[in-house]
């Protein structure tokens, strides 16, 4: 049997470089992902290396501990551990003492470190608690400048300020009055409770996080974003800001806590706009203003008197003063 009738010789000849580099080709990609692996490997076990250096401190239970049991310094001991692989809250020695006598509410394993959110103390206080007798908490609506585009946080002192309008002050012989608005003092060094739903608390926690170096792992929030604070004032002072916000805008300004100043007084936008508007209302009789190098002044007003030597002489005067040359 002539096996040369079945095989072409020519075409198997014409095909082999094409097979040999197919073969050249796959074991080049198999040599690639081998190097590949063996590299994110060495690479995995020096990161682990570098973070296992750096090692914390903790307190860990000695025995099991289930939901109930009150802790005792006689049920602790301290490890060390590697600190990248810890909980943002969790307890160092240092703090363990604020939490003896406090009960579990989860099952902690023997030498799990121990978390803040193991307690009562941490989990279950409601909000309500925090508010000292005799205060009430409100909560009032924030906008981008109130909120300081996000810098204020829970802990924080604001001054409260209302802002309205309402009728300019002038004479009562001068009839209705325009409306104005008006920038008035209402609360003094108040302290911020909460930002939207963060309180006090979470920002404490998140503080000890940064502190720790382990705010970013754990997620920890930037600049947020809310519409509301909380603030905790006197009975009497709420009354005041619940009845303010019916019919003005609160504007929160942002002070230092140990600052202990009084805020400004009642300022109208007339006042800022032109000082001296108010004061050439209350000249008895007809002024002249005058401008002198694109400032706007208030001449001396003319008597009211029917002497028009009286007039033309203050009128003089006006003009010696506007050129430089007082008579």
């Amino acid at each position: 049997m002539n096996i040369k009738r079945f095989i072409n010789l020519q075409k198997i000849k014409k095909a082999l470089p094409l097979v040999i580099i197919v073969l050249i080709a796959a074991f080049a990609v198999f040599l690639a992902n081998n190097y590949l692996k063996t590299r994110s490997s060495e690479i995995e076990k020096s990161l682990s290396d570098e973070a296992s250096k750096v090692r914390t401190t903790v307190t860990v239970p000695r025995i099991d501990l289930n939901p109930g049991d009150v802790l005792t310094m006689e049920q602790l001991a301290s490890r060390t551990v590697p600190k990248e692989y810890m909980n943002f809250d969790v307890i160092s020695p240092e703090q363990i003492d604020a939490y003896i006598g406090k009960k579990i509410i989860r099952p902690v394993r023997k030498g799990t470190p121990l978390l803040e959110s193991y307690f009562l103390m941490y989990e279950s206080v409601p909000f309500s608690k925090s508010i000292d007798a005799g205060s009430r908490a409100i909560t009032i609506p924030v906008d981008e400048i109130n909120s300081f585009s996000g810098l204020l946080r829970a802990g924080d002192h604001i001054d409260l300020f209302y802002m309205m309008k309402r009728p300019q002050e002038g004479p009562p012989s001068a009839g209705p009055q325009p409306e104005d608005t008006v920038l008035a003092p209402l609360l003094k060094n108040i302290e911020v409770r909460a930002t939207g739903q963060t309180t006090v608390r979470e920002v404490l926690a998140a503080d000890r996080a940064r502190e720790a170096g382990l705010g970013e792992r754990q997620g920890q929030a930037g600049r947020a974003t809310y519409s509301t604070v909380t603030i905790s004032v006197p009975a009497a002072d709420a009354q005041k800001v619940i009845l303010v916000q019916t019919g003005a805008r609160i504007v929160a300004v942002l002070r230092s806590p140990d600052d202990q100043g009084d805020a400004e007084k009642r300022l109208f936008l007339s006042d800022v706009i032109d000082p001296d508007a108010k004061r050439r209302l209350q000249m008895p009789g007809p002024q002249v203003d005058y401008i002198i190098g694109g400032r706007f002044r208030t001449g001396e007003y003319a008597d009211s008197s029917e002497d028009q030597a009286k007039k033309l002489e203050a009128f003089k005067r006006l003009l010696g003063s506007a050129a430089g040359n007082p008579q």
